[in-house]
């Protein structure tokens, strides 16, 4: 039987909807009225007006009392439930290894095993220890035909490595300029159809 190929996806605003979620709860807690539409930078900061030291202790705080009940990007867990049956799909994020396990949870309760492994960058919230990766790297390490992402810079770091990149249209990647490497998508149905056509 030949080898499942692997495709590479990113976590946040991916398969798990954290700006959706993240923007109500920030309002409620620290007065804010940021709309899910107006989150046009990938910085918290900017996006808040606050630090960037003080938006990661907010983003801890929000995953650890909030994790378990943000639900999965539209049409995300039926689309991963397919996909697994032809491909090894690994995530790849940007978030520290400390959440491994309430991302176990929540993949299990969620997306119902679909995903093969984890891969963490340490980029976001990684503690001193923690060895910090570029996802170019790791996508080449595991050989992914394909990377799932929505963040402008990581989108263009791993183009550059010259993993195509599927880019799922979001508020804050609208402006960004499209290498040949990349291709926008807007749905999982999308991406779906993507991969069946080309691997």
């Amino acid at each position: 039987m030949r080898e499942k190929k692997k495709v590479a996806v990113d976590f946040d605003d991916v398969i798990f909807d954290f700006n959706g979620h993240f923007a109500p709860w920030h309002n409620k807690h620290f007065g804010t009225n940021v709309s899910y539409e107006s989150i046009t930078s990938f910085t918290l900061s900017d996006v808040y007006g606050s630090t960037d030291a003080v938006m990661l202790e907010r983003v801890r705080q929000f995953t650890h009392e909030n994790h378990a009940i943000v639900q999965p990007i539209a049409g995300a867990r039926v689309a991963l439930g397919r996909l697994k049956e032809k491909y090894k799909l690994c995530v790849v994020t940007s978030r520290s290894e400390t959440l491994k396990d309430v991302m176990h949870d929540w993949s299990r309760d969620n997306v119902h095993h679909a995903v093969h492994a984890y891969h963490f960058t340490n980029g976001f919230g990684g503690l001193d220890h923690h060895v910090k990766r570029t996802k170019s790297s790791i996508c080449k390490e595991i050989d992914a035909v394909v990377h799932i992402e929505d963040a402008p810079m990581h989108a263009y770091e791993v183009s550059q490595s010259g993993v195509h990149v599927l880019l799922p249209d979001r508020p804050w990647n609208r402006n960004m300029a499209m290498p040949k490497n990349i291709t926008r998508v807007y749905s999982w149905d999308e991406i779906e159809h993507w991969l069946y056509t080309h691997h």
